[in-house]
């Protein structure tokens, strides 16, 4: 007989079949026990609330008193004042990107927008910026005003070219970098929220974007191109900036979490897992005080990791590679499964905010070194033969590609500074030079 079919012909024996017999009895007894037992065990062990969350350390400070002119009010004013017909959009965009240019135009929508346009730098200029909350009884009172500076940020960007065409070189860079100083007003405001930063970002896209064109343009010297990238250094983000945008986007999701109760959550389940409410203890499915400590938590992690690369900080974020269906397995499997998805559904995509962060401050670092290669090639007629050869003349330091914390990488025989992207990986730049390209970042050093 084949070896395989031994045991079958060994229960034969009514006494061996007897033993099976039990022995499927005793297991089929502990596989309906652990259920019985162990699931009621784990949430009666389960069912109490953390205390209440400590999160002092997430405050955003607040002027209790208005400051005369707030910075804001004048961005508004400056909204209340555009002057903008229909298609100047495009028309604007058309100009900026150099696809078609009527200078005759654009000096008239200058024109026409001037008091706009000095509003928008009282506001820039002011002493202090304090941005209204974000919700949605005073969503326009937010939005609409970023967005029509938006529009005042791209015609100086044109106005930009007008002095170019002129030779006012100092005129032009100061109408590029307009968009650079409104953004870093924003991100440094009180009230901040990843909103107000998003906004930020795409004003000092506008403002790199100009800066880029012009810095090709104009001759510089050494003294004129540190003093740039000076004044570059001093408007980007700091960690403080993100610091208040994440305390303020917990504090805003904090006052939504204390409006939930219970009862609504449940009313609000899924029928087919309603059940769920009259079977698991409700102080199981729902505490309050440990999903406000998970949430807490998880904005000190962004706190703490908006000081790093973004390599460095997602080789430490679980959740990068993590799959979603693993996350709520664990969800669902711990205690206050209800609080946990609720912070799994309200929590923004904190992968694309940080590849904003570090593709904004990679920009930063692009558009620096590209200002100390035209002073070097003004000066010498020609690159330098690496990037180190541009400190301590043109650079105090090389500036860093945040998305990998090493510096920016230059290549002579193909006339290119780059960053590795938001891939990691060094493929020299791509073929299209597009600082704006977040999975490669790269700027044209062809003078």
């Amino acid at each position: 007989m084949p070896p395989a079919l031994l045991p079958f012909q060994a229960i034969h024996n009514p006494a061996d079949m007897a033993l099976v017999i039990r022995r499927l009895v005793i297991v089929l007894a502990v596989l309906i026990a652990i259920p019985l037992v162990v699931i009621p065990g784990w949430i009666a062990m389960n069912r109490t609330d953390l205390p209440t969350a400590n999160d002092a350390d997430l405050t955003v400070p607040t002027w209790e008193i208005l400051p005369p002119r707030n910075g804001f009010d004048s961005f508004a004013e400056a909204t209340e004042l555009l002057d903008w017909p229909e298609g100047a959009d495009e028309r604007i965009q058309a100009a900026r990107a150099g696809e078609e240019w009527d200078p005759e135009w654009v000096e008239e929508m200058t024109n026409r927008n001037a008091r706009a346009m000095a509003s928008l730098d009282q506001g820039i200029d002011a002493p202090a910026f304090v941005l209204p909350p974000f919700n949605s009884e005073s969503e326009d009172e937010l939005l609409d005003p970023l967005i029509g500076v938006q529009r005042l940020l791209k015609l100086s960007g044109a106005q930009a070219r007008l002095h170019l065409a002129d030779g006012d070189y100092d005129d032009a860079i100061e109408s590029a970098l307009r968009g650079l100083r409104s953004g870093r007003r924003i991100s440094g405001a009180e009230g901040v929220d990843l909103i107000g930063l998003m906004f930020a970002t795409a004003h000092q896209g506008i403002g790199l974007a100009d800066l880029n064109h012009v810095v090709r343009a104009v001759p510089l010297t050494r003294e004129a191109s540190g003093q740039l990238i000076a004044e570059l250094e001093a408007l980007r983000w700091s960690g403080a900036d993100w610091n208040r945008g994440w305390a303020a986007e917990y504090r805003f999701l904090k006052a939504s979490i204390e409006k939930v109760e219970a009862d609504h959550l449940s009313a609000e389940t899924d029928s087919a897992m309603a059940w769920v409410w009259q079977v698991v203890p409700e102080s199981y499915l729902w505490q309050p005080n440990r999903t406000l400590s998970s949430l807490a938590d998880m904005y000190r992690d962004r706190q703490r990791k908006a000081a790093l690369s973004c390599r460095d900080a997602y080789s430490s974020v679980a959740n990068r590679d993590e799959e979603r269906t693993l996350r709520l397995a664990k969800i669902l499997l711990s205690p206050n499964p209800a609080g946990g998805i609720l912070v799994e559904i309200a929590t923004p995509n904190f992968e694309r905010f940080d590849l904003k962060r570090c593709h904004n401050a990679t920009k930063f670092s692009l558009l620096q070194v590209l200002i100390a290669l035209k002073a070097h090639h003004d000066e010498h007629s020609g690159l330098p033969t690496a990037i180190e050869d541009l400190v301590p003349d043109y650079l105090d330091r090389l500036p860093e590609d945040r998305f990998d914390g090493a510096p920016v990488r230059y290549a002579r025989e193909r006339a290119v500074i780059y960053s590795v992207g938001d891939d990691f990986t060094d493929s020299g730049g791509g073929e299209a030079f597009d600082m704006h390209d977040a999975s490669e970042p790269a700027l044209g050093v062809a003078f």
